[in-house]
């Protein structure tokens, strides 16, 4: 159990300043790209529990299975997030045809990519159709960005440098 439940303080009591988080019912549909993914699962639950009324997670029902039952891991998110109100949506990085629906009406992307292969033509691709359905907000959860430590990672570490290639991408949209 988190810090915040146990105590049941909220961020904001936590650190100073903060004030309080408030969800306008106007902030449209946020989309998130990887809802089997750690944080994009964890992203939408907390967006949900909020109160947010418009969370669309992209799930990709690849070949991943995990426990002893018939259900897949992707079913297992896919259900847990439907029941607590969001809106499932197949999303798959290797097929831009699934870039349609997922982004249509979305305001807001909150997205997580995964290292694949051709990753170099699907992230701009993604941006691309983002812009067509004039999605204001993009949030992309980034690798290290800047300094002599990121130029060694990036330069060394081929997932670093991937994301570092995405983020200069998205600087540059």
């Amino acid at each position: 159990m988190s810090f915040m439940k146990k105590t049941g303080k909220a961020l904001a009591d936590v650190i100073p300043g903060l004030g309080k988080f408030t969800f306008d019912s106007d902030l449209g549909t946020v989309f998130i790209t990887s809802g089997t993914g750690v944080i994009g699962y964890r992203v939408a639950l907390s967006l949900l529990e909020a109160g947010h009324k418009s969370v669309r997670v992209g799930i990709w029902y690849g070949d991943r299975q995990i426990g002893g039952d018939d259900k897949s891991f992707a079913q297992k998110c896919a259900e847990t997030l439907e029941a607590k109100g969001a809106e499932v949506v197949d999303f798959d990085w290797g097929n831009e045809a699934s870039f349609e629906n997922a982004l249509s009406g979305a305001k807001t992307v909150f997205c997580t990519i995964p290292h694949m292969d051709h990753w170099s033509d699907v992230f701009p691709t993604f941006l691309k159709k983002s812009k067509e359905k004039k999605v204001e907000h993009f949030i992309k959860v980034s690798f290290l960005r800047k300094g002599a430590a990121a130029e060694r990672y990036r330069s060394n570490v081929q997932f670093a440098e991937f994301h570092g290639t995405c983020d200069d991408i998205l600087e540059h949209a």
